[in-house]
C-alpha cells in the first residue's frame, strides 16, 4: 500500500486547506509533521490530529528563511525517520490593489510564497534523493483568480518551477508536482486530488 509506513511534512498546517490534508495524510496512516509560521495553528492541527489516533508533530517556521526550512526538514528527520512526502500548502495571499500595493509587501509575498517554495524543494529534495527518493506537492490558488499582483506572479511561478524540478529530478527518484485549485472544487475535492497525484507518483517510484 502506498501510504504504509509513510511520513509526511506539510508546510502552511495552519491554514484552512492544509489543515485538511493534514487530517486526511494522517486518516491513511501516515505520520505528519505540521509546520506554520503561526505555532498556535499548528498545534492545534497537532491536537486534532492525535484526538483522532494519528501520529503528529507541530512546528514552527518562517519558510522565506532557508536556515529555518533546514532545521524543520532535520528535526522531522529525527522525529519521523525517513520523509515520503512534502506538501507546501504555505500562502501569503491579502487583498491588495496593484495601485496600493508597496514594495515591502510585495517583497515579502514573493519571498514567502515563491523563495520559501524553493527552499523547500531544493533541501528537501537532495535529502529524497539520497534516501530512495519522494514527493514534493505545492498547492497553489489560481492565478487569476488571487486577491493581489504578487500572489498571481507567484502562483504562475511556481507552476512554472515546479515542472522544472521535476524534469531535473525524477531521475533522481524525486517528483516535483504543482497542483492548482479549481475555483470550482471544495476543499474536499482538491485534498483528493492532490492525494491521487501523491499515490500514482509514490507507486512510480
Amino acid at each position: 500500500m502506498p501510504w504504509e509506513n509513510r511520513s509526511a511534512i506539510v508546510l502552511g498546517a495552519g491554514a484552512a486547506s492544509g489543515s485538511h490534508l493534514a487530517q486526511r495524510l494522517a486518516s491513511l496512516g501516515v505520520s505528519l509533521f505540521a509546520v506554520d509560521a503561526n505555532p498556535d495553528r499548528s498545534d492545534q492541527v497537532v491536537e486534532l490530529i492525535r484526538r483522532q489516533g494519528g501520529r503528529a508533530e507541530a512546528w514552527c517556521a518562517d519558510i522565506s528563511n532557508r536556515f529555518q526550512v533546514s532545521a524543520l526538514i532535520e528535526r522531522a528527520r529525527d522525529q519521523l525517520e525517513r520523509i515520503s512526502l512534502l506538501v507546501n500548502c504555505t500562502e501569503l495571499a491579502p487583498n491588495r490593489d496593484i495601485l496600493s500595493l508597496d514594495e515591502w509587501e510585495w517583497r515579502r509575498m514573493v519571498d514567502v510564497n515563491l523563495t520559501g517554495a524553493f527552499f523547500a524543494t531544493q533541501l528537501m529534495a537532495r535529502v529524497m534523493a539520497e534516501e530512495e527518493g519522494g514527493v514534493i506537492v505545492h498547492a497553489i490558488g489560481s492565478p487569476i483568480l488571487a486577491g493581489n499582483p504578487a500572489t498571481s506572479a507567484t502562483r504562475a511561478a511556481i507552476a512554472a518551477f515546479s515542472q522544472h524540478a521535476h524534469e531535473r529530478l525524477h531521475e533522481h527518484g524525486v517528483h516535483v508536482l504543482s497542483i492548482t485549485a479549481d475555483p470550482q472544487e471544495t476543499q474536499e475535492e482538491m485534498a483528493a486530488r492532490i492525494l491521487a497525484s501523491c499515490r500514482a507518483s509514490l507507486l512510480a517510484i
